[in-house]
This record gives structure tokens, sequence and C-alpha cells, in this order.
């Protein structure tokens, strides 16, 4: 993948405010996806991605994959709007057992958030927008074995493949959390790649199913944002990705609360 290749992940794009560190304000959504455009980024599609990394197509010199996990309504509402205008789209992970319905499978401190409606999700598609699976229930996949496992992975593809109408084949791991057995699992239950948490691996033919992914915060300003797409100081850079993993790793802790 081109050194000016990134891969992106949100979760919200939101007005209501949350104790959290998840959400991204649909002002500086707008400003980075501004940036983006400015600094002459391309957005791809997540099977353009996959063409390069196994059969070596080209990718534009200045590639961005932007990938949303969970589908909250707020990527309907608010992101979907300002990446049309700009001429982007991207890749929703999709939660098949809470479509149109509350974030009850997350630990809240201070109110909720809605998923997509299938009506939204299937507007998207049309828009061109591309859906793949985030499990049926958001579960650490390396605590489930068996029958639980096959549910997450191969139910929600099932069904959200049911649903939209299309071919899903591709996962986002919830929490980020995989490891060698589990993907076993995710390429058995007949998907074609999936994505991580970690923006420091490798993204190459071999590793089609964990995939690097940078994300992006609340507390990301603009410069931060321009830093972590490579365009300043690489030490920062290094920083600020390694930060990303800590965040990530803090959310771990919701383990305690789904044993």
């Amino acid at each position: 993948m081109s050194s000016e290749s990134v891969i992106l992940v949100y979760h919200k794009v939101e007005s209501k405010r949350e104790i959290g560190l998840t959400r991204v304000s649909p002002e500086s959504f707008r400003g980075q996806i501004e940036l983006l455009r400015s600094e002459g980024f391309i957005s791809i599609s997540p099977y353009q991605l996959l063409d390069h990394l196994l059969h070596q197509h080209p990718l534009p010199e200045r590639s961005v994959l932007i990938t949303f996990d969970d589908g909250y309504e707020g990527v309907y509402r608010f992101a979907r709007p300002i990446l049309m205008e700009n001429g982007f789209s991207a890749t929703v992970f999709l939660i098949s057992e809470f479509i149109g319905s509350w974030n009850r499978w997350d630990v809240r401190l201070c109110g909720r958030f809605k998923h997509l409606s299938i009506d939204q999700i299937l507007e998207m598609r049309s828009d061109g927008f591309t859906f793949g699976s985030h499990g049926a229930t958001h579960r650490f996949l390396t605590s489930c074995r068996g029958i639980l496992r096959r549910f997450e992975l191969e139910w929600s593809k099932i069904k959200l493949e049911r649903e939209i109408g299309a071919k899903v084949d591709l996962f986002s791991y919830p929490y980020g959390d995989w490891n060698e057995d589990v993907v076993k699992s995710v390429r058995k239950a007949g998907y074609s790649a999936a994505f991580t948490m970690n923006p420091f691996l490798p993204a190459s033919a071999e590793t089609v199913f964990s995939l690097p992914r940078i994300s992006v915060y609340s507390f990301d300003t603009l410069e931060s944002f321009r830093i972590k797409l490579g365009l300043g100081s690489q030490r920062l850079r290094r920083l600020l990705l390694k930060l990303n993993l800590m965040v990530n790793r803090c959310s771990h802790a919701g383990r305690l609360v789904h044993a």
C-alpha cells in the first residue's frame, strides 16, 4: 500500500454530546473531510484496496478508505451529506442485531445513540456506500467459542446479506479484539478481509484479515488529523498513533462488564 494511502475509522459523527472519545462533531468531521479533499486524497472502496494488495492494481497517489464502526444513525444524518458534497464515500460496519435500534450493547454513562435503519442503509447503498459486518451483538470475539462465535460471524453475515440484498464479505473486529484463532473463524465464515484498530500493522496480500486503521477521536484537532494522515512530523505521528492504541485498549475494560 502506498505510504500516502490511509485507512481511517470513525464511530460516531453526532451533534449530541457524550462522555467518551468516539464522538466527532459534524463541524470537526466537515473540516477533516475538506482537508482530505484539499490535500488531494481520493476516496477508495475496500475492494479497490484488496485489488491493490492482492493483484497489484494501482491506487491513486494519495488514497483514503473511510470506515465507520457500529453503524450509528449519525453516519446517515451528518457524515453522509458531508462526504457526498466532497466526492467521498465510506464503508460502514453494521451490528446485525441492532439495526434501527438503540446501542444497548454499549456501556453508557450518559445517553444512548440509535443505529441506522434498514431504509437508511439501503439509501446509502444506492449512493455508493459499502457495508460490512461488525458482528451480531458486538462481542469480544477472543472470549467467544463454538456456536456463540459462529453466531457473531456467520449469522450476522447471513442476516445482513438478506436485509441489504448484497454480498457482505468484509468484517471489522468489535473492540479491535482479534487473534489468529479468530482470523481462522472469520475466514471460515466466508469473509474476504477484516479490519483491526491497530494503525501499525502492515497492509499486504498476507495480512488482509488484519488490516490497519487509524482512529479519529473527539480530541483530534485539524492539526493532529493532518499529522495522522502523514502530512506532518513523523515523530508526532507515531506518538499520536500510540495514543490511538492506548485508547483502544481502554475499551477492553468493557470485557469485565460483558463477561
